[in-house]
């Protein structure tokens, strides 16, 4: 009973830090704005049209914050 209690604890520290490096890794892209949108048109086909003259665009610049 011990043991499996043990390995239950462990198990449910290692999703811990999983979770919590995750979280770290999302804040930092979202501080270093290494998100990206790209906006273009579908055709009815189904099959997007990708502009040559488009550009990238972080978040912060796509909402003009």
């Amino acid at each position: 009973m011990e043991m499996m209690y043990y390995q239950l604890a462990r198990s449910s520290y290692q999703d811990s830090l999983k979770v919590l490096e995750a979280d770290i890794q999302h804040a930092n892209a979202l501080y270093l704005n290494l998100f990206h949108i790209l906006v273009y048109k579908v055709d009815t086909d189904g099959r997007p049209k990708i502009s040559t003259h488009g550009r990238k665009a972080t978040i912060k610049d796509f909402y003009g914050a």
